[in-house]
């Protein structure tokens, strides 16, 4: 199943040309958004219908504190990994999530993947 997913200013170009060769509709934020704040990315997500995929735990703040609606949430904290390793790793974990990235806050390990339920923004008083 091909996600269509923002990739943060820090996920790896070679990451994001693997997706996109795997046919996956990638929004690279370095392509065209690279000054832009995390919070109006997270606004272009939930317009464009995004899943965020990013290394920065301020996405995790954003969506789950802040209650920012996004789509889908991807953390991946796969630091000490080699970088083709860190690919084949996300790229198996996206297959596995699937569609179920929708909704969801995800956060990719080396050794497994959790998941929770994105909180539904508050709604007005």
């Amino acid at each position: 199943m091909s996600l269509r997913l923002l990739a943060d200013v820090n996920i790896p170009r070679g990451l994001v040309e693997r997706l996109r060769a795997d046919g996956h509709d990638v929004l690279w934020a370095l392509e065209q958004h690279a000054r832009t704040a995390d919070h109006d990315l997270g606004r272009i997500a939930e317009r464009e219908g995004r899943v965020v995929l990013t290394e920065d735990m301020d996405f995790g703040e954003l969506a789950v504190r802040h209650r920012m609606p996004l789509p889908g949430l991807v953390l991946i904290e796969l630091h000490q990994l080699e970088m083709d390793e860190m690919i084949a790793r996300v790229v198996s974990a996206l297959v596995d999530i699937g569609g179920a990235a929708v909704g969801l806050l995800s956060v990719i390990e080396p050794a497994r993947v959790r998941g929770r339920s994105l909180p539904l923004k508050d709604k007005p008083s």
